[in-house]
């Protein structure tokens, strides 16, 4: 987003001091699975449909029933597979990017989406 490299963000309490090392293990691990991958892009076509939304009349219930027209899966056994969700952010102007996240984060938790 603006320019910057992708990163994670990961938040460790005391309770996971014990695993941090075992974690970073596989943090590095999985990046080092992906990393010759390269950055994947969200297609051109979805991008230019979301950017023309109009999120202040589309509801919750609207919102997440164009996710999986759009390949965006996030409900049931790929509720942790987020990628998609963010190639797709990180390709939208900034006004648009906050209204999806925003809207994003209020259909995940809605029953929507069975979340």
């Amino acid at each position: 987003m603006g320019g910057l490299p992708a990163s994670l963000h990961v938040t460790l309490t005391g309770v996971s001091e014990a695993g941090v090392e075992d974690l970073l293990g596989i943090l590095r691990a999985s990046a080092d699975a992906v990393r010759p991958l390269g950055p994947g892009a969200a297609p051109a076509e979805l991008v230019a449909l979301v950017a023309e939304l109009d999120f202040d009349t589309l509801d919750d219930a609207g919102f997440a029933a164009l996710l999986p027209l759009a390949g965006l899966e996030v409900g049931g056994e790929s509720s942790g597979r987020m990628a998609g969700v963010n190639r797709l952010l990180d390709a939208l102007p900034v006004a648009a990017r906050e209204l999806m996240a925003q809207r994003f984060l209020s259909a995940l938790y809605s029953p929507y989406l069975g979340g």
